[in-house]
């Protein structure tokens, strides 16, 4: 499996995000492992943003949050030594953050 960093992933939008290894990416707190970059999207139904608490309990090594109604856009806190970046409008950059996260295995299919 490729090295993926926290830095990396967030360049084009958080130039001074901190280096830190991640093993997989996930938007369900209950699967979130240590080493995993957790996914906090605010949804229809829930907002992921209340099961942060949980994720960093299971050994996060950073998460990424909605920043609507919580922070601004590009701001980083950190929580129990847990970098938490948030970012604007995360539900519309989801997509290009995992293409980054897999190093845009889309590229690689034939149509």
């Amino acid at each position: 499996m490729a090295d993926r960093n926290l830095r990396d992933l967030l360049a084009p939008w958080v130039p001074d995000a901190p280096s830190r290894a991640l093993r997989e990416m996930t938007l369900d707190s209950r699967v979130a492992a240590a080493g995993d970059l957790f996914v906090a999207v605010v949804g229809h139904q829930a907002d992921g943003r209340r099961y942060i608490p949980q994720a960093i309990a299971q050994g996060v090594a950073a998460i990424i949050a909605e920043a609507k109604d919580e922070a601004t856009d590009g701001e980083i806190r950190e929580m129990h030594g847990v970098p938490v970046i948030y970012l604007s409008q995360l539900n519309e950059r989801l997509s290009a953050l995992a293409g980054r996260f897999y190093h845009e295995p889309s590229d690689n299919l034939r149509l």
